[in-house]
């Protein structure tokens, strides 16, 4: 498999203190994890005298990615037991615990002179086998599992699913020249699109994928020839455009659908899908007179395609993504170019909705019922909903950042100041708000690679961060009589949680 850009993996290991011998076997089993790229929480580097020690098991295996449960005799029958009020020794991970944040989360690797018992919490998990009794040879073929598991590498990869040889040729996008095309994936079939686009990506062809384009981009200036001659799509009066601008962004389905799909793989070639945005904001031969509520049309696909790739992205633990894109330049009306984030129409007041950025979030959320294709990249609404959140949350400290870098910070104030992006997530669902904030807490490696990119310090991050939030709550607090508003925002714990 072709190495990927990706934030380390944080793991949490659980375990109890049997022996000294036992803990300096967890000491080093948790620097050779590091040395493998694995970041660990463990109490004997994190826990400090003083700390609590319930919030500390409490915080660390909620923000970890996985839980590695180092399962000897006596930590199994503490979990079995219930047992964990009488020092760190008895912390374990309960099976309440475990059926709230789900199974799949906790590994449990047995470390054992002999058999292999777990919790009963876990007792139908695949384990990983470290046993004492065990060769060095298989230690380390286990060992080798563990990581590329943590590292989401597999080892073994399935082959694509061949067709059947009684069905008829389905045509792909290795045609024989450029004037080919998909006969048989229909424009509005996104499904038919996704298959076809993840089955290139996944075979890295990156000769298939050009000519894929190339002939979807041909499908879309069809229809959007046909969508423009049509007087009444001209004549699309403004209290029907909230129902307009999904209708119209559908055109571009064929370019949006393979850039996410791009994006999903990871892949080297094909995960870099900014350059579809001058096709959806500056689709060829477009009319720009008429109702700006139409001729600005294609902006409003520019600001729904830029939150679901950032989303994706976010998704995909891919931040610096998100951030190429918010920071490709854009062409304004005056002729300058801005950086895309800094574009009031395209990061959330698209000017088909009048600049009204509540509009926007619904229209954008909106969408997970309106494109059941959707679903291929997010398996729930809350978790599209939430992956959004947290990208508009990371592009809310991207602007922190530009604001000390250009020393605008002490000018700001509740009163005077227009943000750059809209602060539309704090008013989701308190639920949705607290996973959004989880997952922007598993990207603190890339904000602070990204600090580190454009020579911020994190202390002077810190020292606004208060401002920064008086700042935003009393912004928010002015839309709260028009919305629901909590009173404080979700990731307003963000310096002291990736600490």
């Amino acid at each position: 498999m072709i190495p990927v850009e990706r934030s380390s993996p944080v793991v949490f290991i659980s375990y109890s203190h049997d022996s000294q011998v036992h803990k300096q076997w967890v000491l080093e089993f948790a620097s050779q994890l590091v040395a493998n790229g694995v970041e660990v929480i463990l109490d004997q580097w994190d826990l400090e005298l003083g700390d609590d020690l319930p919030k500390f098991m409490e915080k660390s295996v909620t923000t970890a990615d996985r839980v590695l449960m180092i399962c000897t005799e006596s930590y199994v029958h503490k979990a079995d037991d219930g047992r964990g009020g009488v020092g760190y020794e008895a912390m374990v991970v309960t099976g309440e615990l475990i059926q709230n944040l789900g199974t799949n989360k906790f590994i449990p690797i047995t470390r054992q002179d002999g058999g292999h018992a777990v919790p009963v919490s876990v007792n139908t998990r695949y384990f990983v086998d470290l046993n004492s009794n065990n060769s060095a040879d298989y230690y380390e073929e286990q060992f080798s599992k563990l990581v590329a598991a943590l590292h989401n590498v597999q080892t073994s990869k399935k082959p694509s699913l061949g067709r059947s040889p009684f069905q008829p040729p389905i045509p792909t996008a290795a045609v024989a020249n450029s004037n080919d095309e998909l006969g048989d994936v229909d424009l509005d079939s996104a499904e038919k699109i996704y298959r076809v686009s993840s089955g290139i990506a996944r075979s890295r062809n990156h000769y298939d994928w050009r000519k894929l384009i190339a002939t979807l981009h041909n499908r879309v200036s069809e229809q959007l020839q046909t969508w423009s001659s049509d007087p009444k799509s001209s004549q699309c009066p403004p209290q029907n455009v909230l129902d307009t601008i999904p209708l119209f962004a559908a055109i571009f389905h064929p370019l949006i659908v393979p850039a996410l799909v791009g994006v999903e793989s990871m892949e080297d070639g094909f995960k870099d899908q900014t350059g579809i945005l001058d096709d959806l904001i500056n689709p060829h031969n477009w009319n720009r007179s008429g109702l700006v509520v139409v001729t600005e049309l294609p902006s409003a696909v520019g600001f729904i395609y830029q939150a679901l790739h950032g989303a994706l992205a976010v998704d995909t633990s891919q931040l610096f993504l998100a951030f190429e894109l918010a920071d490709q330049k854009v062409a304004s009306v005056d002729g300058t170019r801005r950086r895309l984030w800094q574009t009031s129409g395209l990061v959330g007041w698209p000017k088909s909705l009048n600049g009204k950025s509540d509009l926007a979030w619904n229209v954008l959320m909106d969408l997970y019922e309106k494109w059941p294709w959707l679903r291929y990249f997010f398996n729930s609404e809350q978790q599209f909903r939430a992956n959004i959140s947290a990208y508009y949350m990371a592009l809310h400290i991207r602007e922190l950042v530009e604001n000390i870098i250009l020393g605008r910070l002490q000018d700001c104030s509740a009163g005077r100041y227009v943000p750059d992006i809209p602060l539309r997530f704090q008013f989701e669902d308190t639920q949705v708000g607290k996973v959004a904030y989880k997952k922007l807490l598993k990207l603190k490696n890339q904000f602070r690679a990204d600090w580190k990119t454009r020579g911020i310090k994190e202390n002077d991050l810190m020292d606004a961060w208060p401002k920064w939030m008086d700042i935003s709550r009393n912004l928010c607090a002015q839309t709260a009589p028009l919305m629901f508003y909590t009173g404080d925002m979700f990731h307003v714990n963000f310096f002291d949680d990736i600490q």
